[in-house]
């Protein structure tokens, strides 16, 4: 029976630490509950940041807030109250790399022409336990089990153990992740592009790439 909420995702942690399974993440009335209810949300953002999980991704169009950065930048954007990491400015295709911006204080600072809207895709903290990839509940266990189990055992060596059974879910599991999409066509972006040659003064010719899909 696959785990559909997160008292099953604890419960799969605790059964790595021995510790009898719990009944309540959100009202805890035991010890073992207190530590999950402490553990969980942290964790499970910590794990979403860390790789870019398909069943996390997202897209937004981000209002211009009418109070410009105080310098540096000439706009700044919202950000969703779900961001965990961002993706993309503009189009899917398009790098971070060399990209000039900054998040700061839940805001995208970025220089973009005073434009009224920005759009960007990210990975949003995705709660619902039913959406996540059976390899992701793994992972996710197993790292909450790492991140309690000196509270419930005062012992190094059992932390140990569970980080090298973590290292190879890891690597299945953001295998596996970058295989559910078809490579695709990168090409640069008209908007990023004009942006770039503007401030450089110069064009610059990129070939598209085939990458693996993320």
């Amino acid at each position: 029976m696959s785990v559909l909420d997160e008292v099953g995702i604890c419960n799969m942690g605790l059964d790595l630490l021995k510790v009898p399974p719990i009944t309540n993440l959100r009202d805890p009335k035991t010890g073992a509950e207190a530590t999950c209810s402490r553990w969980y949300d942290t964790t499970r953002r910590q794990v979403l940041r860390a790789h870019p999980w398909n069943f996390a991704k997202a897209r937004a169009v981000l209002s211009r807030n009418a109070i410009a950065p105080t310098f540096g930048y000439a706009d700044q954007y919202a950000l969703p109250n779900d961001f965990c990491r961002l993706r993309f400015i503009g189009e899917e295709s398009d790098s971070l790399v060399g990209l000039d911006f900054q998040i700061e204080g839940g805001y995208i600072l970025y220089d973009n022409g005073g434009g009224a809207s920005l759009n960007i895709g990210y990975i949003k903290d995705e709660v619902v336990v039913s959406k996540y990839d059976e390899l992701f509940k793994n992972y996710l266990a197993q790292y909450l089990a790492y991140n309690m189990a000196y509270a419930f055992s005062g012992k190094e060596t059992l932390r140990a153990g569970i980080r090298t059974m973590l290292s190879d879910t890891r690597i299945e599991a953001r295998a596996v992740n970058g295989q559910d999409n078809p490579p695709r066509r990168i090409t640069k972006s008209k908007f990023i592009g004009a942006r770039r040659q503007y401030g450089s003064g110069q064009v610059n010719q990129a070939d598209p790439t085939i990458v693996p899909g993320s």
